[in-house]
């Protein structure tokens, strides 16, 4: 795999590389990328990804093909930074986060509850509590989002993590324990939430 590094100190900057390879793995930058992959002149139909940040590994075609899969990308950035990804024609990988990671089996009480709420509404769902292990939010509403702050803060669509219709939104291992509050912007009768 090579790698390659750009810097861009007075604001956002466009990589354009003709570089060919099947895998793709963006190593480092600080704020989101865009990436497209060309072949032969033309953007790939699955060639155009948006807002990424490091740690993105893709495998273009197939890795028995001989050719590559690209032949050109294109890395967008959307503030001053430095990008660095690895372009390979092989089935390299790069996983400088791997590590071992001891995970404790750890069981208790949950609760399940279905929340209504009104019209542009805000409430606390969880008290703080030092004992939370694990929450499930899911907005099952047909049309309308709902917005979670885990922080201790009142949600608003301003400071909330947004689940769309028909979303969740899960916190397991590191788990906050300030109060967890939603906002919804429309009348929702349909939200789920699990905590144990």
């Amino acid at each position: 795999m090579q790698t390659y590094s750009f810097s861009f100190e007075d604001g956002s900057g466009l990589i354009d590389l003709n570089v060919p390879g099947k895998y793709f793995a963006l190593i480092a930058c600080n704020s989101p990328v865009d990436i497209r992959f060309y072949r032969q002149g033309k953007k790939l139909d699955l060639g155009d990804i948006k807002n990424v940040l490091s740690g993105l590994e893709c495998t273009l075609g197939e890795m028995s093909d001989t050719e590559p899969a690209f032949d050109r990308v294109q890395i967008q950035t959307s503030a001053a930074d430095t990008v660095t990804f690895g372009i390979s024609n092989g089935s390299s990988r790069y996983n400088r986060g791997y590590s071992t990671v001891h995970v404790e089996n750890v069981s208790g009480p949950f609760s399940q509850a279905v929340l209504a709420f009104a019209d542009l509404e805000a409430r606390e769902v969880l008290h703080a509590s030092v004992e939370r292990r694990y929450v499930l939010i899911q907005n099952r509403h047909a049309t309308s989002s709902i917005f979670v702050n885990v922080s201790g803060d009142v949600a608003t669509s301003a400071n909330g993590v947004v689940i769309m219709p028909g979303g969740s939104f899960e916190i397991a291992g590191y788990v906050p324990n300030g109060a967890v509050s939603i906002y919804a912007e429309t009348q929702n009768d349909a939200v789920v939430m699990v905590a144990g």
